[in-house]
């Protein structure tokens, strides 16, 4: 359907290999059980991108975008 419609399917998890809830802050692009951010410091929704995370899927759907 997508392709019959002009909608491009951006596939942000391909490319976030070595940003998982396990590692270390700064560097995980997503949290993990304990809802604790530290990108920016704060309370989170567990196992939802951080602010590292978000980035990414921004930058993401705007370089697909910018293809166009």
């Amino acid at each position: 359907m997508a392709n019959t419609t002009d909608i491009d399917l951006v596939d942000t998890y391909a490319t976030s290999d070595g940003h998982d809830v396990c590692q270390a802050p700064g560097v995980r692009w997503g949290e993990g059980l304990i809802p604790f951010s530290s990108t920016p410091v704060g309370p989170a929704a567990p196992f939802h991108p951080n602010q590292l995370g978000a980035n990414h899927q921004a930058n993401s759907i705007l370089a697909v975008l910018g293809a166009r």
